[in-house]
């Protein structure tokens, strides 16, 4: 059974350096790297500041689709960083961790 990396994408300008750094480490066990992105809960996130402030309804879409966007954005970041880091590296992309020797999965 490989090892297993599990590791954050963000979609920040320091996803490239975590991810070379984790990849070192792979390659020494044969690991299998699992990137992570964590989407918010804008709603959730409205939500809870709406709870403490009773003016902020007459904002509360405005302030959901810009949160919305944003997150979207960094998702679409991140995936497309770990696609381009792993096709620029060769690491094979599969869904689940085998015994190939470096692998990749997005979570």
């Amino acid at each position: 059974m490989p090892r297993f990396i599990l590791l954050p994408a963000t979609g920040s300008v320091v996803d490239v350096p975590v991810f070379a750094t984790a990849l070192e480490a792979a390659r020494l066990f044969g690991s299998h790297m699992a990137f992570l992105h964590v989407r918010p809960d804008v709603r959730q996130d409205i939500a809870s500041l709406a709870a403490g402030d009773m003016g902020l309804g007459a904002r509360v879409d405005s302030t959901m689709a810009v949160m919305e966007q944003q997150a979207d954005a960094r998702e679409h970041a991140a995936e497309a960083a770990w696609r381009a880091f792993c096709g620029r590296e060769g690491i094979p992309l599969v869904e689940e961790p085998c015994d190939q020797g470096v692998t990749a999965e997005w979570m």
